[in-house]
């Protein structure tokens, strides 16, 4: 992939970005959430659920990229 893609098997991450969903005491879940980043990793869209059971889809993030790619004048990375 012409991407990275995040493991966190500590979640230090989640952590930082607050993303977790507090439940069973001090344990929790992880929050769904979709970051689209910058050359610079500038955050130029996020989508973050509260439930576990809502996700972005597949065509929100298109729309995001679209929309991304339409405003820089450049084709965003996919």
């Amino acid at each position: 992939m012409p991407f990275s893609i995040l493991s966190d098997p500590g979640h230090k991450t989640i952590d930082s970005y607050g993303l977790i969903e507090p439940m069973y005491g001090d344990k929790g879940i992880p929050k769904p959430a979709i970051y689209i980043l910058d050359k610079n990793r500038n955050i130029l869209w996020a989508k973050v659920e509260n439930d576990y059971r809502y996700r972005p889809t597949n065509a929100q993030i298109r729309t995001q990229l679209e929309k991304i790619e339409g405003e820089s004048g450049t084709k965003a990375t996919k």
